[in-house]
């Protein structure tokens, strides 16, 4: 994941979330990395006491993401908005629906194994936000090589942009093939080497167009739509239209299979390959 970034922490892109470091928990005793098993998410529940309790999961989960989510000055300078819009055509101003088509590792994986929205599903519910609100731009992000393309030919009538100085074709993995496997040196010549650092930074640009977009359209089972969709409200300061085309929005980072009026959910069981 950090790819060439000696520190091998979050540092390597974000700016520092708390004054404790690395060389402080030492002292005290604290050796590794903070592992959290598949199947704990209730510390992910947590709201404030009291009068702040009421404005729900969604705004704490918020909250964090915008403490959380400070990119460092070295990303800062390489996620320059003026830059990147000029780069795929996108002039300031123009709305967009922003369209997130994950069809890489996770569908040959986990739960969603041969369970992956088509890109046909994609665009009919991007034409109904065109049409609901008078866009005609779709910003597409996404690891299919195949589906801007496919997107362009089932709606013509609408303008599809995406980051075109990345190859997704390297985002293509194996039956049961994780990427993060492929961007462990010690293992990805098995399977196919993919480089971390261009991963990094080309998913951190789709994040970014993502959340500069007006409207949403993607899949909350996937933590990219998720994060994207609450870096857009951020930015905006307003809850964004959305269409997810595979579930409900989670308050923690596994997939929630059945959701309730409270706001409580259960658990997706996780399939591993």
């Amino acid at each position: 994941l950090y790819g060439t970034c000696a520190a091998r922490d979050f540092g390597c892109v974000f700016r520092p979330w708390s004054n404790c470091t690395r060389e402080a928990l030492r002292g005290r005793g604290a050796e590794g990395p903070l592992v959290v098993p598949h199947t704990v998410v209730g510390h992910y529940d947590w709201t404030p006491p009291g009068a702040l309790r009421r404005k729900g999961r969604f705004f704490w989960r918020l909250a964090t993401v915008a403490h959380l989510f400070r990119l460092n000055d070295v990303f800062e300078r390489r996620l320059d908005e003026d830059q990147i819009r000029a780069s795929i055509g996108w002039r300031r101003g123009e709305r967009a629906v922003g369209m997130h088509i994950r069809h890489g590792d996770s569908c040959r994986t986990n739960i969603r194994r041969d369970k992956c929205v088509p890109v046909e599903r994609h665009v009919q519910e991007a034409r109904v936000m065109a049409e609901l609100y008078g866009i005609a731009t779709v910003v597409v992000a996404t690891d299919d090589p195949a589906a801007v393309d496919q997107a362009r030919e089932l709606a013509p009538e609408l303008r599809f942009l995406t980051l075109s100085d990345f190859d997704r074709e390297t985002l293509q993995s194996g039956d049961g093939v994780y990427l993060e496997q492929r961007m462990d040196p010690a293992y990805c010549r098995k399977v196919g080497c993919v480089s971390p650092d261009e991963v990094l930074l080309f998913t951190l640009l789709d994040l970014a167009l993502l959340s500069w977009t007006d409207a949403f359209v993607g899949h909350f089972t996937s933590n990219l739509s998720r994060l994207a969709y609450m870096l857009a409200v951020r930015r905006r300061r307003r809850l964004l239209p959305y269409i997810s085309v595979d579930g409900p929005w989670c308050f923690h980072w596994q997939a929630c299979c059945t959701t309730r009026s409270d706001g409580s959910s259960d658990l997706c069981p996780f399939v591993e390959a």
